[in-house]
C-alpha cells in the first residue's frame, strides 16, 4: 500500500521511475507494463523496489559504478533533463554518504538506504511504505535476474 497517489513513481508503484525496456522483464510488471511516458508500471511497490535495487546492484557489479557520484549519471543522466549535481547532492544528504565513498552492493541495509533516497528524490518525499522497501530488498537479494 502507498501513501498518497500524486506522483508518477507512486501511481506506477515504481519508486525509481525506471523506464520500460522490453528486454527487462522485471518480476511484477503490470499487464500493461508501461505508462504513457514509457515508465514501468508494477503491480505492487515491492516489485518496483526489487527492480530498483537489482538495477543498482548491476551498476556496481557489472559496470563498476561504485559510488553515488558514478551511479547517478547513469541512472538519471543530464540527457534526460536531470540535474545530476543536484541529484547527487540530494542522495548524499539523504544517505549521509559522500559521493566518492564506495558503495557495498552486497549490503542490504546500504541498498535499502540508497533505494529509499532515490524514491524520495523521484517523488519529492517518502511516499511509500517501509514494508514495501523491506520486501523489495529481500526479493532483490533472494532472486537475481
Amino acid at each position: 500500500m502507498t501513501i498518497g497517489r500524486s506522483t508518477r513513481a507512486v501511481r506506477n508503484a515504481n519508486p525509481g521511475n525506471l523506464r520500460y525496456v522490453a528486454a527487462n522483464s522485471w518480476l511484477g510488471l503490470a499487464a500493461s507494463p508501461e505508462d504513457d511516458h514509457g515508465y514501468c508500471r508494477f503491480i505492487d511497490p515491492k516489485f518496483g523496489f526489487r527492480a530498483l535495487i537489482l538495477l543498482l546492484r548491476n551498476y556496481g557489479k557489472r559496470y563498476g559504478l561504485s559510488t553515488i557520484g558514478a551511479v547517478v549519471p547513469r541512472f538519471a543522466p543530464a540527457a534526460d533533463n536531470n540535474n545530476e549535481a543536484a541529484y547527487i547532492k540530494h542522495l548524499e544528504d539523504l544517505t549521509g554518504r559522500d559521493r566518492r565513498t564506495p558503495l557495498d552492493f552486497d549490503d542490504q541495509s546500504e541498498m535499502k538506504s540508497l533505494a529509499r533516497a532515490i524514491a524520495v528524490h523521484e517523488s519529492g518525499r517518502w511516499a511509500f511504505e517501509t514494508a514495501d522497501l523491506d520486501a523489495g530488498c529481500v526479493l532483490a537479494f533472494a532472486m537475481q535476474e
